[in-house]
């Protein structure tokens, strides 16, 4: 039999393996309040105990403070997945309690609540399509593109792609002007650009409050450390989640549903738990873990993972 064929008769083994995804998942998409509840006391109270102690330890030593943000960073990370759940409306079971939620996370993560689920919800819509990939990801070009490029194309894009442009300062120009203003353009981002305007004042007044309470250069030296662990990172995982060897990447005329989430389902299972990963890396695993679970159905209540085993005979 030739490769085509081979290649036509497992993708077609595939769809019918995968047919009944959406029975696999459903019962991953109820949320749970008590668990909802844990997760919020269990990340928002050692938020703010660190953030408290980072503003004593200025009296100390600075580096103490700096150490103190690492571990805030990542906790500001966990914020931010709550926020991302409540986009999703997968966090809690009423809407209304998801956008309050929601809402009180972007005061934390400083990206704007409404706007951002809806460029999300879109990216979720589109995932694996090229013509979208500008859209709630880390643009990126294919190979085709690139050598169509001038040498100065070619050489501002390598510029992009390293570690410090894509990790430490896309993250804060991301924060600081992307989320602030309506860049992004399509028909349902209309109706929350007035919510991005709101956020955005509300945010700035928090700001104000805290920066004429504690003294500006006090609140901005343990605040802006957080940040930008919190960016770093955040953009880190973006990047691993999606742009991989494994990266399922079609146009939109060839993009297929099910190899999405033929991919998807191997990354999930590659991720799984039993692996013997220290507890710590297993922590930082399971939000990427997560998210690409939820790439498969974006309604899927957090920390409610499954391990698609059954995939890995493919």
């Amino acid at each position: 039999m030739e490769l085509s064929q081979l290649t036509i008769s497992r993708e077609e083994e595939i769809k019918e393996a995968l047919k009944d995804w959406r029975d696999i998942v459903k019962k991953y998409q109820a949320p749970c309040i008590r668990t909802a509840t844990i997760q919020i006391l269990n990340t928002f109270i050692p938020f703010l105990a660190i953030w408290v102690l980072m503003y004593f330890s200025l009296a100390w030593s600075y580096w103490i403070t700096l150490g103190l943000a690492v571990v805030n960073g990542f906790l500001l990370i966990r914020i931010f997945v709550i926020q991302h759940d409540c986009g999703h409306q997968s966090f809690l079971p009423d809407s209304k309690w998801n956008d309050v939620v929601g809402f009180i996370c972007s005061f934390f993560s400083a990206i704007p609540y409404k706007y951002w689920s809806k460029v999300h919800a879109y990216h979720h819509g589109h995932v694996g399509q090229l013509n979208d990939r500008h859209i709630g990801g880390i643009d990126f070009l294919t190979v085709a593109e690139y050598q169509k490029r001038s040498h100065w194309g070619r050489f501002s894009y390598r510029v992009f792609r390293t570690p410090l442009v894509l990790f430490i300062i896309s993250p804060l120009l991301y924060l600081s002007i992307t989320n602030r203003f309506p860049f992004i353009r399509f028909s349902a981002i209309k109706d929350v650009q007035r919510s991005q305007i709101i956020n955005n004042l509300a945010l700035m007044a928090a700001y104000v409050v805290f920066g004429t309470l504690l003294g500006w250069q006090a609140f901005l030296m343990v605040h802006l450390p957080i940040v930008a662990v919190f960016g770093a990172v955040a953009f880190w995982f973006f990047f691993v989640q999606h742009q991989h060897e494994e990266t399922y990447m079609q146009w939109q005329p060839n993009w297929d549903f099910y190899k999405l989430l033929y991919k998807e389902a191997l990354i999930t299972n590659s991720l799984n738990y039993s692996n013997g990963y220290p507890a710590i890396l297993v922590s930082i695993i399971s939000i990427i873990l997560m998210l690409e679970y939820q790439i498969i159905c974006w309604k899927n209540a957090p920390w409610r993972i499954p391990f698609f085993k059954n995939i890995q005979q493919y």
